[in-house]
């Protein structure tokens, strides 16, 4: 069995998160004896069995592989309309609905509506709440929809106990989408230390250089450290009071995990992936709360956190491994 990995964007123009999962998710089927090799654009003698896409492809691009013999699978990350009010998801189901009666499709690919992935081979999501929405608005079978969890690496599961500190962590790019801005007003209203940990989404970004001259402005609340080593961040998740991520939109969050398995408490914005992932084992801020909301659940989180009960343990990229040998072994055998 030979697995062919390709994704829509190079990594150079992502976000660490996507690049992490990928490469990770390969290294760990390699150990497991499944041969994985970058799908080569250039190379028209390429063999495998399966195509695995990450990020939703075009329908040409899927229904070219199909006719070459390939089986194809996806893994969509489902963040944006994950977290869209239930209004406009029964909006989404409607319109979806009659494209498919319609016998439209196709017409609609270029939208980048969903509607390829009824036709990929599995699909595969982080989040039993995607799971949920690729089934329901985008009409893909049961059967071929599968959850698969992010995980963590064993560096993070296998980490040990240090002293917690008086700093709350939040890890993420300085970015409008993980509202870094928002989080630190507010941590400025409530005086809880924050420590920020990230790299600007760009040079000469607005919303990263307001972040940077509210960090600048206010250095005993406001604690920054760009990109640094993992070693650096294993450090900063075992000695943190509490994780933040107070994201717009959000799917299974790599930084989340690795926070979780340093046994460190989690306030998340209060969203579907998030209820259904951790459930009661985190605090909750609504999405796009006011600064002086954030700032009241903020402070009650700092204060509480000591005693908050610890997240669920995340799994390993080993496991991760298992499972996706498991389907596609499943789609090469019929079974």
């Amino acid at each position: 069995m030979k697995v062919l990995f390709n994704h829509n964007h190079p990594f150079r123009f992502v976000d660490g998160g996507t690049q992490a999962q990928i490469e990770q998710t390969r290294l760990a089927l390699l150990s497991l004896g499944v041969e994985v090799e970058w799908l080569r654009w250039w190379d028209r003698n390429q063999g495998g069995d399966i195509v695995h896409q990450f990020g939703r492809p075009t329908a040409s691009f899927l229904m070219e592989a199909q006719r070459s013999g390939f089986r194809v699978v996806i893994t969509d990350l489902l963040g944006a309309t994950g977290a869209r009010p239930r209004w406009q998801l029964a909006a989404m189901r409607l319109v979806a609905c009659l494209i498919r009666r319609a016998r439209a499709e196709r017409r609609f690919d270029r939208l980048d509506w969903g509607g390829v992935m009824i036709r990929a081979d599995a699909v595969i999501l982080t989040t039993e709440w995607e799971a949920k929405l690729t089934r329901e608005i985008f009409g893909v079978a049961p059967e071929k929809v599968h959850v698969v969890s992010s995980a963590v690496e064993d560096v993070y599961l296998n980490s040990q106990p240090r002293q917690r500190g008086p700093w709350l962590v939040s890890t993420g790019t300085i970015h409008a989408i993980k509202r870094m801005v928002e989080l630190a007003e507010a941590a400025i209203v409530a005086q809880t230390p924050l420590w920020v940990i990230g790299r600007p989404h760009g040079n000469g970004d607005a919303y990263s250089d307001r972040f940077m001259k509210l960090a600048s402005a206010h250095p005993e609340e406001i604690r920054y450290e760009g990109f640094v080593a993992q070693e650096r961040l294993l450090q900063a998740y075992r000695e943190a009071r509490g994780f933040v991520l107070l994201s717009q939109y959000e799917t299974m969050s790599l930084a989340a995990l690795e926070a979780a398995a340093c046994q460190c408490p989690l306030l998340l914005s209060d969203m579907p992936w998030a209820r259904t992932t951790v459930g009661d084992h985190a605090s909750y801020c609504p999405p796009g709360a006011s600064t002086s909301t954030t700032a009241r659940i903020l402070r009650s989180f700092y204060d509480s956190a000591p005693s908050l009960p610890l997240p669920p343990r995340p799994i390993s990229w080993a496991e991760v491994a298992r499972q996706l040998k498991g389907i596609y072994e499943s789609l090469l055998t019929g079974n």
